[in-house]
């Protein structure tokens, strides 16, 4: 690949075809990957101000992913509902529906309420920050009442500790960064193996 950043490739047809082979080959080397859930085709299409001109470019990485005939369900991730364009082509190519909110709990029902209404399965791909009141003991258990799938991110190796973390639960040697979201944790999956 050469060095252009990506949202210089979104809009340069001349890089797709670069693309194209690295979406066909590594989905055709795991269509039938067992350990693949799904796949993530284009992370929040018009993000840093690209907007509809991303939708091409969206549209072609989907095709270009069903190509490699994948048994796995294809997704990309809603993440700005005022992208209206994108979004709706996110939900019309989308097998599953992924999502991004880092918002309070009320936040995240409105969005779930509005997301189920598609009738396809809902997984939360980013969320938790704390700093935001997006916390485990007020999200965990409303993502397992409404049977919606989520995970959050950690801190990259070597970033900088900030005051208040925005999402990674553990220090570099294993020791919480706060124990209490560990004992939230703990708690739900004891009571998730109960049922």
């Amino acid at each position: 690949m050469d060095s252009k950043s990506g949202h210089e490739r979104v809009v340069d047809r001349s890089t797709w075809p670069q693309l194209e082979n690295f979406v066909t080959t590594v989905v055709l080397r795991f269509a039938e990957d067992q350990r693949i859930l799904a796949w993530d085709i284009y992370n929040e299409p018009g993000n840093g101000g690209m907007g509809d001109e991303s939708l091409p470019l969206f549209r072609e990485a989907f095709r270009w992913a069903y190509n490699g005939k994948p048994e796995q369900s294809l997704t990309t991730v809603i993440w700005d509902k005022s992208l209206q364009g994108v979004t709706k082509a996110m939900l019309k190519l989308s097998d599953i529906i992924t999502f991004h909110n880092y918002g309070d709990l009320l936040s995240v029902q409105k969005q779930v309420s509005d997301l189920k209404s598609y009738g396809r399965p809902v997984i939360c791909t980013e969320w938790m920050a704390r700093h935001h009141n997006s916390l485990f003991r007020a999200h965990l258990p409303f993502f397992k009442r409404e049977k919606i799938g989520c995970y959050c991110w950690g801190l990259p190796p070597g970033a900088a500790e900030p005051d208040v973390w925005f999402q990674d639960l553990l220090h570099p040697n294993g020791k919480p960064y706060r124990e209490e979201e560990i004992e939230v944790i703990r708690e739900h999956i004891q009571n998730s193996m109960k049922e």
